[in-house]
């Protein structure tokens, strides 16, 4: 059987399944079969597939078909100019989560030649902390995470984009006992409200990790926490960059300015959607 037939047929079978991308999802699929990059993939459509290429591909294909997200499949998924190594034991990457990236270079223009400190509170696969440091290149920074399986993925990520000698990762509950002082600490901590983790779609459902999703009964348990105590672990000038879900802005920011934090940002997402927050603490 040809490429093209194949995808064709396999086609039907995502749409039936409701997935949003088939014909992405399939082009994916069958560049990690023949080992080629997706730009490429138009030259092979006529290719004749072997027969344990075409097995090799229909498991793929059975493990989307059952939800598995793509990146899971694949093993990576890009964010900002990078790509990162992700699993079961990490959220993936989402487009939402670069205007985070995108509020530190609009705030620290011009800035990016500076030795500044950076901390990320629940790290998950590092594309955050890693992008920043990626850009910021003399800046070095720390990972906290409570899963020591996602450290593994977060330092692999280091390892991989040659960032390793200026970040490291401790296993730790947010920053309690962290003495240490930053100049930026961003954070994305779990947002979802635990009686709506069960309304996501499946890929998010059943595919990646409830303690990196739920946020407890209001989605802020993980926001006042933080905000209790991480003013000193803050630099003089020093400001914190936090991603939240659609319409909690009001109360994140009462929980922050309680906390004796000022509100210096807030930036929506290219959906329109508020998505980061930025304090400083007074």
């Amino acid at each position: 059987m040809k490429v093209k037939k194949l995808l064709q047929i396999s086609k039907e079978k995502l749409k039936n399944r409701g997935v949003k991308s088939p014909s992405l999802d399939l082009n994916i699929l069958i560049s990690k079969v023949l080992n080629i990059n997706t730009k490429s993939l138009i030259l092979h459509s006529e290719k004749t597939l072997s027969k344990i290429q075409i097995q090799e591909f229909n498991k793929l294909l059975e493990r989307r078909l059952s939800g598995e997200p793509i990146s899971h499949i694949i093993g990576k998924r890009g964010f900002w100019d990078f790509e990162f190594t992700v699993n079961k034991n990490t959220l993936d990457p989402r487009p939402d989560s670069e205007t985070l990236i995108e509020e530190v270079l609009r705030i620290y223009k011009n800035q990016s030649d500076k030795k500044l400190n950076i901390l990320e509170l629940g790290v998950g696969t590092g594309c955050l902390i890693i992008t920043l440091l990626k850009l910021f290149s003399n800046s070095t920074g720390l990972g906290i995470d409570i899963s020591p399986e996602t450290l593994k993925i977060a330092n692999k990520n280091a390892e991989d984009l040659k960032i390793k000698n200026r970040i490291k990762f401790i296993k730790n509950n947010w920053n309690d006992n962290i003495t240490e002082k930053f100049d930026i600490i961003i954070s994305n901590p779990p947002y979802i409200p635990t009686e709506q983790i069960e309304t996501l779609q499946i890929e998010v459902r059943d595919f990646e990790p409830h303690l990196a999703l739920d946020g407890g009964d209001d989605g802020l348990d993980c926001y006042k926490y933080i905000a209790k105590n991480i003013g000193k672990n803050l630099n003089k000038n020093g400001k914190i960059f936090l991603e939240i879900g659609q319409n909690q802005e009001n109360d994140i920011i009462k929980i922050f300015q309680y906390n004796n934090f000022k509100l210096q940002s807030i930036q929506k997402d290219l959906g329109g959607i508020v998505r980061v927050l930025c304090f400083e603490f007074i």
